[in-house]
């Protein structure tokens, strides 16, 4: 099995084994080959014994809430992708000169890509 404590006559001298969560925890991708993550997840959901109490569930859905301002959908891929504030008011604004661009940037993966392809079809 994976993460195991080493034994102590291994340790270098001054160090402590690692202390690792219960298994389940981590996940593998190996793990989830052909249906098994379907599977996995469902079990997950229908276990009751890893329910969260309800004003839980409440704030986190209202981080997640707050944080998306809205969502475009992917046909090609058919995945949904939540915007940020500053993404949807991009998407929104009207139509401007274009001798004057308007500057996107980020850091790789903050949806600058999506945001300006939004645009484009929205202006077209």
């Amino acid at each position: 099995p994976r993460f195991q404590s080493k034994p102590n006559k291994c340790l270098q001298p001054g160090t402590i084994n690692a202390t690792y969560k219960n298994a389940g925890w981590h996940l593998f991708e190996e793990e989830f080959a052909g249906d098994n993550f379907s599977t996995w997840f469902l079990s997950r959901i229908m276990d009751q014994t890893l329910a969260v109490e309800q004003d839980v569930w409440m704030e986190v859905l209202s981080i997640h809430t707050v944080l998306s301002c809205g969502v475009l959908y992917n046909e090609m891929q058919k995945q949904f992708y939540m915007l940020g504030q500053d993404q949807l008011n991009l998407i929104s604004r009207p139509p401007h000169n274009l001798s004057r661009p308007i500057l996107v940037q980020g850091v790789a993966g903050t949806g600058k890509t999506l945001t300006i392809c939004a645009k484009i079809e929205a202006l077209h």
